[in-house]
């Protein structure tokens, strides 16, 4: 039953976590180059839906690990294509994943040894939650046409702390407080629970789903947080109007942030270094590096909107190393938290921001990036719990 992967060796031999001298080689880098698929690293993917795609063993699927040096080895994007009329054979693993669908419809069918199997369908758009070690297999609907599913994984830490095959992939702990297989665990509407709060396992479409003010990061945009009790990972999709930037934020690492719609360039940098910028479209997958700044630009005429999978709020609002006091990642930088406001951005990105605008005829919403206007945004609505 259970789908065969290449096994987890300690390194240097029976040396365990011992490395050489100057080596970056960690258990979970060991063993995705072993797994004889494309590896992708770097900062960003410009169009992930156009990454290539390697046969993975006896899984069934076609495979690219895309492995960030800025995720600090946290997390991971799995990018899976599954061939028309294939599937994900059954597979369970002790680590946490969430994923998004790229392209494509079909099911997958969830269950823990012994128990009661659930399955539910999914489209282009579609995100849901893997329970921890819970088996689970991916079905593509179409018998013509290629699936293709991302999901964003805990597998670096984890494989990691525990070089060890059997204890990550064949291993028969179940997690009954997370899941038993009840009735609608992955079919309900949700519910939404507070301001840019929307608690459900699955989420139909994140292209479309509803958004609220987000007034904290300015412009006008707008945000939904999903919460998922499947899954210790998350994810929130954000919303910003043609003309405007994001104010530019830091926080700790292992969010992937992946473009929905829209078109335009994020800038990102380590406090007042130098800028790096990543242009995007539809598809453009990056993750921002631990503890750097990072905007978002749209000078096109369309609402830009991204999904960011990332790890929960309070862990992600703590870089790895540099700060000792836990503040709030929509407090000015100059007060010393993670967000610059507007009034104290430097020009030369408000210049470089006016350039883009123009090449496009697109105006710029000045009026919309400032104090002001944030303050006569209509309050929060108020939910029942």
């Amino acid at each position: 039953m259970a789908t065969t992967v290449p096994a987890i060796t300690p390194l240097n031999g029976a040396t365990g976590f011992l490395r050489g001298e100057g080596s970056n080689t960690t258990p979970y880098r060991e063993w995705i180059a072993s797994q004889g698929v494309p590896v992708t690293m770097g900062m960003s993917v410009y169009d992930i839906n156009e990454l290539p795609v390697e046969p993975w063993g006896e899984t069934g699927v076609n495979m690219n690990f895309v492995s960030f040096p800025a995720t600090g080895d946290t997390s991971d994007l799995w990018v899976m294509e599954i061939p028309p009329g294939g599937q994900f054979k059954p597979f369970h693993h002790m680590f946490n994943g969430i994923a998004y669908v790229l392209k494509g419809r079909g099911a997958t069918t969830v269950w823990y040894e012994g128990g009661k199997k659930q399955s539910f369908e999914w489209q282009e758009g579609s995100l849901f939650a893997i329970p921890l070690n819970a088996w689970y297999e991916h079905f593509n609907g179409s018998g013509s046409e290629p699936a293709r599913i991302c999901m964003m994984t805990t597998a670096p830490l984890d494989i990691n702390m525990h070089p060890n095959n059997d204890f990550i992939f064949n291993n028969p702990a179940t997690f009954p407080n997370i899941y038993q297989g009840e009735d609608e665990f992955f079919t309900t509407e949700g519910k939404h629970t507070g301001q840019t709060m929307w608690q459900s396992n699955f989420v139909a479409d994140c292209r479309r789903h509803e958004t609220d003010m987000y007034q904290q990061r300015g412009a006008g945009g707008t945000s939904m947080h999903f919460s998922m009790g499947a899954s210790f990972l998350s994810g929130h999709v954000s919303e910003f109007p043609p003309g405007t930037c994001k104010k530019a934020h830091r926080h700790g690492p292992g969010a992937h942030v992946l473009l929905l719609s829209g078109e335009g360039y994020s800038l990102t940098w380590a406090d007042r270094k130098e800028r790096y910028r990543i242009d995007w479209k539809a598809g453009t997958v990056y993750v921002p590096p631990n503890y750097w700044f990072h905007q978002h630009f749209n000078p096109h005429a369309e609402p830009a909107r991204y999904l960011a999978l990332t790890f929960p709020g309070h862990l992600l609002g703590r870089p790895l190393a540099g700060r000792t006091t836990a503040i709030s990642g929509s407090v000015d930088e100059k007060e010393t938290g993670d967000q610059v406001e507007y009034a104290k951005e430097d020009p030369e990105l408000k210049r470089m921001f006016e350039e883009e605008c123009a090449k496009f005829g697109t105006t710029v919403q000045d009026e919309r990036m400032t104090k002001d206007f944030e303050e006569k945004v209509d309050a929060p609505r108020v939910y029942a719990l």
